[in-house]
């Protein structure tokens, strides 16, 4: 068996996780083959990788249209912990997310909810429909190169300008079978067509028309930490600016899996961040931001529970 240093290790799982995002199903033989690599140190560094939340399997987001769409709710609530729990049994919630800060809970459904279902929430801090979400390709430097850049990036002169969200129509049409493929593959796009078969009847054909109209409809994200998922503080970030596009390119700076999305007019911000003195050091950049008046309010809540169904 070779013995690999650390630095090779994470070059390895990093070509892993750039594999994933091209190819989300490709084999593990196929991935040794483009790697130049054996099948066995292609295994073993990728179950390492998935074992210690370094790397995860790839997953797939629905892309919103103008007759598909999904519904954020940032709520401030006393009662929060209880709604947490009894949004659960509702059919339409996507995700649930329990937090303490600016919200205690945000919640996305798939439908619009009631004026009375919002007022029993509590207090409606950020609502509407989201637009797709944003996960820019993890830089392949450490934490601290990468606020060094960010300090770097954020000497420029911005102009404003806007994130434009738009819902248009959808041109592939799923079918049946589709929505079933596509609550097997959500979470995990590289279970086996054996396995899927189980659950799903089709042929081998149907399987690869119905993923191609998966796709077309979906996003593929390749949830990537390379200190690992437990190592990093979490963070939800709330933002109104007149300088989206700059928030975008600050956050695509960031060394480990982000997501952004837009919901009326603040930007949330799903953010990861290695503990201790780089948290206060990229707080600071955040809040010279709104100093020197690119960025008009900041929000935060930090997360303590999170839901999705299946």
């Amino acid at each position: 068996m070779s013995i690999f240093t650390k630095e090779q290790q994470t070059n390895l799982i990093r070509a892993l996780y750039e594999i994933r995002l091209k190819e989300p199903r490709l084999s593990i033989q196929e991935m040794a083959r483009s790697m130049g690599t054996a099948r066995n140190t292609v295994y073993r560094h990728l179950n390492s990788a998935l074992e210690n939340g370094i790397l995860f399997n790839p997953q797939l987001r629905l892309k919103m249209f103008h007759d598909v769409k999904e519904y954020v709710y940032a709520v401030s609530s006393n009662s929060a912990h209880e709604t947490f729990q009894t949004l659960k049994d509702r059919t339409s919630v996507c995700y649930e997310l329990f937090a303490t800060g600016y919200i205690d809970l945000l919640m996305i459904s798939d439908t619009p909810l009631s004026q009375r279902d919002m007022k029993e929430l509590g207090d409606i801090r950020i609502e509407g429909s989201r637009s797709d979400f944003v996960y820019p390709v993890v830089p392949a430097v450490d934490y601290p190169t990468a606020l060094h850049q960010i300090r770097r990036y954020i000497q420029r002169d911005f102009c404003p300008s806007r994130w434009r969200v738009e819902y248009p129509p959808r041109n592939v049409i799923w079918k049946d079978l589709d929505y079933e493929l596509f609550s097997l593959l959500r979470y995990d796009m590289t279970t086996k067509y054996t396995v899927l078969a189980r659950s799903a009847r089709m042929s081998f054909d149907g399987f690869r028309w119905s993923l191609d109209r998966i796709l077309a409809n979906t996003q593929v994200v390749v949830p990537y930490y390379p200190e690992g998922y437990s190592h990093y503080m979490r963070f939800l970030l709330m933002f109104k600016s007149q300088y989206e596009e700059m928030l975008m390119e600050l956050f695509s700076l960031v060394p480990c899996c982000t997501t952004l999305y837009k919901v009326a007019d603040w930007i949330l911000v799903h953010f990861k961040i290695l503990p201790l003195d780089l948290t206060g050091q990229f707080f600071n950049i955040l809040y010279s931001l709104q100093d020197s008046g690119y960025i008009d309010c900041i929000k935060t809540a930090v997360p303590i529970l999170h839901w999705r169904p299946g």
